[in-house]
């Protein structure tokens, strides 16, 4: 089963879909999210100070949803290609919260690295999200953490704009990287 997940920098989940077959791409299940379909169509009304989420090289990029640069845009010893591989690095640090978030999921409630044996899907989506829960509830109240071991689609109006939408998200994107280079 896929949980489709956003934190926050303390590791809380801020937003969790479960319920996808975990043979189902991540980036296909996030098309499903309420994230995807609500909050990025509308995005001054959910992504208050044009913020943005983080993700990573499987997703598509988009308004607020930025990812890293192709390994393709990385080579050579530019100063572009520099900065690029730079931005990757924090960007791919930064992320580290969602991932170090599941490992807490799954180091307090080891079940959920395992075959969750249930008669009916929902119930098994129920018990993860009450993990989840549980998880923010145990952040909230200061538990210790645990040791851990471990392209979008468009309608028909979109489509028409798709390059300029694409040039759009990449210019934000360099902006963002802009932003990580050092002042001079």
């Amino acid at each position: 089963m896929n949980l489709t997940a956003i934190c926050d920098n303390k590791c809380r989940f801020t937003y969790i879909r479960v319920g996808d077959s975990c043979r189902t791409h991540d980036a296909g299940a996030f098309k499903w999210t309420e994230v995807y379909t609500q909050f990025l169509r509308q995005p001054a009304t959910f992504f208050l100070l044009d913020g943005y989420i983080l993700a990573d090289s499987a997703y598509a990029l988009c308004r607020n949803v930025v990812v890293p640069y192709p390994l393709s845009e990385l080579s050579g010893n530019s100063d572009e290609a520099v900065a690029k591989r730079k931005f990757n690095k924090v960007h791919s640090s930064a992320r580290m919260t969602i991932e170090r978030a599941f490992g807490i999921l799954s180091a307090r409630w080891r079940f959920i690295k395992k075959p969750v044996y249930m008669k009916k899907i929902k119930d098994i989506s129920q018990v993860i999200i009450a993990a989840c829960i549980l998880h923010n509830f145990c952040i909230n109240i200061g538990d210790p953490d645990f040791e851990t071991d471990e392209e979008i689609e468009m309608d028909e109006d979109e489509e028409e704009n798709v390059e300029t939408a694409r040039e759009s998200v990449r210019t934000r994107r360099d902006e963002l990287n802009r932003w990580f280079q050092p002042r001079q």
